[in-house]
């Protein structure tokens, strides 16, 4: 069933990790679409981040990783063109460590 995988990598995960409601709320924002022709802001989050990947998986054109697998740049600007996938790997990121801000 659905609240026993993750939804970015259908891997099982504890109930004790990540609680459903964490995962329901991530499924719904994962459904926000980009606003046509508008750059975006990224803030990443580094106390927040695990090293997972996931946003670099998803958009390897937008986030960067350091040597330790975590996001290599904290604040920086996404052109309209790249909304998208900013959009994407921010999604992806199961720790939430990812805040899009539409400019």
């Amino acid at each position: 069933p659905l609240q026993d995988h993750d939804a970015v990598t259908d891997v099982p995960i504890a109930r004790a990790h990540r609680p459903c409601r964490h995962r329901v709320e991530s499924l719904s924002v994962s459904l926000m679409v980009s606003p046509e022709g508008r750059s975006l802001r990224i803030k990443a989050h580094p106390g927040l981040c695990a090293g997972w990947g996931n946003c670099h998986r998803f958009a390897p054109d937008v986030y960067p990783l350091d040597e330790h697998g975590q996001i290599a740049v904290h604040l920086f600007e996404v052109d309209a063109e790249h909304a998208d996938d900013a959009w994407l790997g921010a999604q992806a990121c199961p720790q939430s460590a990812i805040s899009v801000i539409v400019r």
